[in-house]
């Protein structure tokens, strides 16, 4: 993902500059259709699906049982979590670009020069968080993450100061704070997410995890438009958005139980949804 990020930005002054940028959707567009025949082709069900359809475990779930008594605090507490943590994901990292070039006044290479070295250098919270998710839990990683997150890209949109004479070393190293934030959240995130609940209804939790996010994602850019003006602008409304990170970090560090080291039937509560049903 983060490659096909950096491609992007690769080409995005290269097609600006003959065309209208919004080409570059219809080509990743294009590029995610071709992907999908052959990723539905090469990739295998999971042995624990498979022992769970002839359990007939998944043919007796639905779309809401992941709001059944077992599950009901950890759902709508992730939920909470997708909206909150997806609002500010959606706000920081839609718009850095324009920032730079419309608020901060770099040219369209040197912006994406810059975005490239720092979205390079912020994959680093990928492997970090995955050592971060075995080593110390998933909760202390995305607790983290989200403190890096929100006040990075606080930094980010926020500044440079005026006077400051090193301006590409504020973006860069605000850029790569929260971009890494981000990056480590993310691995925690998907983690515990996919190990609090059962096989049977992991799917149909999934399902309910990208409605949320994606109703996050349009809120945010929503929040954007509605208040730009009258805070002052655009990149003052990311960086309060930005902040919502840090909420969504104290939520989950409050209300959710910590998966490390635990059998993925433990941690979700198998044997105990099996007997429910």
């Amino acid at each position: 993902m983060g490659l096909g990020g950096g491609l992007c930005l690769i080409m995005m002054p290269m097609v600006a500059s003959r065309y209208s940028w919004r080409w570059m959707l219809v080509l990743a567009s294009v590029m995610g259709v071709a992907g999908l025949r052959r990723a539905a082709k090469v990739i295998p069900e999971s042995g624990r699906w498979q022992h769970a359809a002839e359990s007939g475990t998944t043919s007796a779930s639905s779309f809401y049982d992941a709001f059944g008594p077992l599950y009901r605090r950890r759902a709508i507490t992730i939920l909470i979590c997708s909206l909150l943590g997806t609002i500010a994901a959606v706000a920081a990292s839609s718009w850095a670009y324009f920032h730079l070039v419309s608020v901060v006044g770099l040219a369209p290479r040197a912006a994406s020069g810059l975005m490239l070295v720092g979205g390079g250098v912020g994959m680093l919270g990928f492997p970090l968080g995955a050592r971060g998710c075995e080593r110390y839990g998933r909760i202390p990683t995305i607790f983290v993450a989200g403190l890096l997150t929100g006040l990075g890209a606080l930094a980010f949109y926020w500044g440079p100061p005026a006077h400051l004479g090193l301006r590409w070393l504020w973006i860069e190293v605000t850029y790569c704070c929260f971009t890494a934030g981000l990056s480590a959240g993310q691995v925690g995130g998907n983690s515990l997410a996919t190990e609090l609940f059962p096989t049977a209804i992991r799917g149909a939790m999934m399902g309910w995890f990208s409605l949320v996010g994606a109703a996050a994602a349009v809120s945010a850019q929503t929040l954007i438009a509605l208040f730009a003006a009258h805070l002052g602008g655009l990149s003052i409304v990311v960086g309060y958005l930005s902040l919502l990170a840090i909420p969504n970090a104290i939520i989950v560090a409050l209300l959710l139980p910590e998966t490390r080291g635990l059998s993925l039937e433990a941690a979700a509560m198998e044997e105990a949804f099996e007997n429910s049903q």
